[in-house]
């Protein structure tokens, strides 16, 4: 059967804080404020939209089969603690969920090898999200920069989190998010061949193909957004190509 593309924004997200916590951060590329979070959601809710998962997008890009008018699907990576305490009540109250993208090592009780830009959610905040319906994904091992590593490292980093994810959350671990967005076709290759059924990049788009399935594009979401530059971005501006 033919394939199809689909035209499906995946709004990427950090951290989501109050505003109090933001003006405390030297890390603010990396949130959004609670009340522009509540906001950006309440206006999606409005027009109608309504969140899928990433296996109902790649059913729907191989088999051509139809997905629900205005499909979204929200997406954070790195597994910030306050996506749990801001993020979680607004989308359980939009009826929304959203995709987590989890670094494995930061559920191993050590030290990362790389300090992390905002405490980390805790391994039962990740079973409530689950219980919640959220999806979680791999965000790598380590958070490594993948396209620097040698080919031994960066199966590690795309296998083995897969592995110690799904064993800990006793979950399945369908999609990977490459560190910092970047990748190149080995690392696409060894993605696919470790069994994800899909993969996000930071590259700005809402449409997705066949040949997109593993650098599906996002569009990112951060603090200097007011709710018009947002809606601005998420229906009109141009996508990378």
């Amino acid at each position: 059967m033919k394939s199809q593309t689909i035209k499906v924004p995946i709004l990427m997200y950090h951290n989501v804080l109050s505003v109090e916590e933001a003006m405390k951060t030297s890390h603010k590329g990396l949130i959004v404020l609670s009340y522009q979070f509540f906001l950006q959601m309440m206006c999606l809710h409005s027009l109608g939209y309504k969140t899928i998962t990433f296996p109902q997008l790649v059913k729907a890009i191989n088999t051509n089969e139809t997905i629900p008018k205005n499909s979204i699907i929200v997406t954070f990576d790195d597994g910030y603690e306050g996506l749990y305490r801001y993020a979680l009540p607004i989308l359980k109250r939009f009826h929304f969920t959203a995709t987590i993208f989890l670094v494995a090592e930061d559920f191993l009780g050590i030290t990362p090898i790389a300090p992390r830009a905002y405490p980390i959610l805790t391994g039962l905040q990740v079973v409530e999200l689950l219980q919640n319906g959220f999806s979680i994904g791999s965000h790598s091992y380590t958070h490594s920069l993948l396209t620097q590593l040698n080919e031994e490292q960066s199966t590690h980093e795309i296998v083995d989190s897969k592995v110690y994810l799904e064993e800990e959350f006793q979950t399945s671990i369908n999609s990977f998010a490459y560190p910092m967005g970047k990748y190149n076709e080995l690392i696409i290759s060894e993605v696919r061949s470790s069994g994800y059924a899909c993969a996000l990049s930071t590259n700005f788009g809402r449409t997705h193909g066949e040949s997109e399935i593993y650098c599906l594009s996002r569009i990112s979401v951060g603090l200097e957004q007011n709710l018009p530059l947002f809606l601005l971005r998420f229906f009109y501006i141009h996508e990378e190509k």
